[in-house]
């Protein structure tokens, strides 16, 4: 189930990777090549993946580079 923006604003990077169906190791991997198909935001060590747009990439709509990926 995706989750609601406006209840998660972000989510974690494997949760991001949960509902991509991808592994760990492939998503670490976009994120640092620049690949992930939405932006993410690094704060220290952690990745949060912002809602709003993951939504929206898995409803088919176009994302923009709202944030700057990390």
């Amino acid at each position: 189930m995706l989750p609601i923006p406006q209840d998660r604003p972000v989510i974690s990077a494997d949760e991001a990777f949960g509902l991509l169906g991808i592994d760990r190791t492939t998503g670490y991997r976009a994120i640092k090549e620049g690949t992930f198909p939405v932006p993410c935001i690094r704060v220290g060590r952690l990745l949060k993946v912002p809602t709003a747009p993951l939504v929206r990439m898995l409803s088919g709509e176009p994302v923009t580079d709202e944030l700057k990926s990390a």
